[in-house]
């Protein structure tokens, strides 16, 4: 299993951005599971896309370390070829983990402007790179 990690702080807009990709992945793929995990209103889910001959997980719940490490090994399981989940650079152990597979960590973008626009063209920009990474 290869693993592309979102990694960030709290709130940057990580999982914006992871649902981004995912929604670019279903313009030629297919959601298995697609369930909505912690508050609703954060938008953070889990799923797993058949896309083209690939297997591809997302996990968004980047903010909580136990269930980072835990979905990393559950979806080992699955046998997944990708996993694209969020991770917060404040958590050790899931960086780790992540470390010990082919895995690529793509560091979030931080709009400095501090305007819709801007966080709309730096979410856009980086689910472009993991999009382009898969």
């Amino acid at each position: 299993m290869k693993i592309i990690a979102l990694i960030g702080k709290d709130h940057c807009g990580k999982t914006t951005t992871l649902n981004i990709v995912h929604d670019l992945m279903l313009e030629n793929g297919k959601s298995t599971c697609k369930i909505t995990i912690g508050n609703p209103i954060y938008k953070d889910f889990s799923d797993i896309v058949d896309f083209k001959t690939l297997k591809i997980a997302f996990f968004t719940m980047g903010d909580y370390s136990l269930e980072t490490t835990r979905i990393i090994k559950e979806y080992k399981e699955f046998n997944v070829d990708i996993l694209i989940l969020a991770s917060n650079t404040k958590f050790v152990n899931p960086i780790k983990l992540i470390e010990k597979y082919d895995h690529l960590l793509v560091k979030k973008t931080i709009d400095t402007t501090n305007t819709e626009t801007g966080k709309i063209a730096v979410n856009n920009s980086d689910a472009k790179i993991i999009f382009s990474l898969i």
